[in-house]
């Protein structure tokens, strides 16, 4: 139903142009986006067996239910966003701030900007508006470092006895995720675009269970009702985000 006439593309056909234009991801989404009405007529041109072909493809809406699930994931987005600024800003603004606030603080930014720039979740090739590639790698590098910055909440929740073992153990575990920061930054291709290996994703899941191994000891092993508690909380508010 999208191309009105034969010739029509199959599996292993190459395509060449798009209205004329080389057929680039960029050029792709210059004709094919949401601004373009439904029904227009587009010419096209590829390769089959060594020969260059033309023909037409109309275009049609986003499916409804696409559409509106896309809102939605955006909508609760912006809104989880919103909530890690705001406990980042309430952290920031009171007064002696320990070590626990600090880690919440630099946790909080860390995931708002993980939820900021991550791919694949929201068709951005769609978007009317993009931040721009560099602010976008410079932000997924620092919210890489989210999962260093639980483990250490979780190792100083909810009271920090400070002690040169601990911080030396904090330097270190932060040792892998800046090192894999560093590799993406400069490794990333012109355009920003990032793929993430086993390296990270080891990282990741290694770093959320200790995290939520400590949380759930703590919850055990304290004696203060009070600070058992809280740690619940906290340990019940992790779970659904991981």
């Amino acid at each position: 139903q999208d191309f009105p006439f034969p010739p029509i593309p199959e599996p292993g056909d190459t395509l060449l142009t798009v209205e004329d234009l080389p057929a680039t991801v960029s050029n792709y989404f210059k004709v094919f986006n949401t601004r373009r009405a439904a029904g227009d007529t587009v010419s096209i041109s590829f390769s089959r067996a060594g020969s260059v072909v033309e023909s037409r493809v109309v275009t049609r809406s986003i499916p409804a239910g696409y559409r509106w699930l896309t809102q939605i994931i955006l909508a609760l987005r912006v809104i989880i966003v919103l909530g890690y600024l705001a406990i980042a800003y309430m952290g920031i603004v009171k007064r002696k701030p320990s070590s626990t606030v600090r880690s919440l603080v630099m946790f909080s930014l860390a995931m708002a900007a993980s939820l900021s720039v991550s791919w694949g979740s929201i068709a951005e090739n769609y978007a009317s508006f993009t931040l721009p590639a560099e602010l976008r790698l410079s932000l997924l590098c620092f919210s890489m470092l989210s999962w260093a910055f639980l483990l250490k909440l979780a190792l100083v929740f909810p009271s920090d006895h400070a002690s040169f073992r601990k911080r030396i153990l904090e330097v270190a575990m932060f040792l892998i995720p800046a090192s894999l920061a560093a590799t993406t930054f400069l490794s990333a291709g012109a355009e920003g675009n990032v793929n993430f290996n086993w390296p990270y994703v080891i990282y990741v899941t290694v770093y959320c269970l200790f995290s939520l191994g400590i949380l759930f000891r703590s919850s055990r092993k304290l004696e203060d009702p009070l600070e058992r508690r809280q740690v619940r909380i906290v340990l019940m508010g992790a779970l659904p985000g991981v």
